[in-house]
C-alpha cells in the first residue's frame, strides 16, 4: 500500500499594517435582527406590480449579498442615529426614509407574497413603520423599524430597485432572471 502525502501548508501571519482592527460599535443601543427570511425572493407580482426580486444566478446573488453585508447592514449599524432620526438632514441618506403612502400597499403586497403578512397594522404614526434603507447601487432592504426597541427587522430586498425606480439603477434584464437562492 502507497503512503498518502499530506500537502503541508506554512501558517501565514498577517503584517502589521493588514491585522483587523476593532469594530466600531454603536453605543445607541440600534439592533438589525433578521427575524424574518428577508432575502426569499419572489416573480410572482412581475406582471402585477412590476417587481421581482429574483436574481440571474448565483454569482450575482453572491456579488450582491457581498456588498450589502459589507456595505449596507455595515452602515446602518454605524449611523443608525443619524438615519433613523427623523429630524436629521435626509440629504445625507438619500436611500434611507419612511416608505411613502403610494408605496406602501406594494411592499404590503410583497410581504404578503414572501412571510403570509402584510404588517398592514404597521403605520408611520405608529411605534412601527415601514423603512427603505440603502446606499450605493441598486440593492434596498425595506422592513420595519420599531422605534421604542430601536430596532430594525428586514422584510425584503429590493435587488433591482423597482419600488422607487430610477434610470440609473434600473435593467430591463430583471424581467428574465429566475435565479431563488433558497432552492439548491
Amino acid at each position: 500500500m502507497s503512503k498518502k502525502h499530506h500537502k503541508i501548508i506554512p501558517r501565514q501571519s498577517i503584517p502589521v499594517d493588514k491585522q483587523i482592527s476593532k469594530p466600531v460599535l454603536s453605543d445607541s443601543g440600534f439592533r438589525f435582527v433578521t427575524a424574518y427570511p428577508w432575502l426569499k425572493v419572489t416573480g410572482k407580482l412581475l406582471k402585477k406590480d412590476g417587481f421581482t426580486n429574483n436574481l440571474q444566478d448565483a454569482t450575482q446573488f453572491s456579488k450582491y449579498l457581498v456588498a450589502l453585508i459589507e456595505k449596507t447592514i455595515s452602515k446602518i449599524n454605524q449611523d443608525s442615529t443619524n438615519i433613523f432620526d427623523d429630524f436629521s438632514n435626509r440629504g445625507q441618506y438619500p436611500h434611507c426614509h419612511y416608505v411613502s403612502k403610494d408605496k406602501i400597499q406594494l411592499v404590503q403586497r410583497i410581504s404578503l407574497e414572501l412571510h403570509d403578512n402584510d404588517f398592514s397594522e404597521v403605520t408611520k404614526d405608529s411605534d412601527y413603520s415601514w423603512w427603505e434603507l440603502g446606499f450605493n447601487g441598486s440593492s434596498r432592504i425595506f422592513g420595519i423599524m420599531s422605534k421604542s426597541d430601536n430596532c430594525f427587522y428586514p422584510l425584503f430586498v429590493d435587488w433591482h430597485h423597482l419600488i422607487y425606480p430610477d434610470i440609473k439603477h434600473n435593467s430591463n434584464d430583471y424581467k428574465n432572471y429566475k435565479y431563488d437562492p433558497h432552492i439548491i
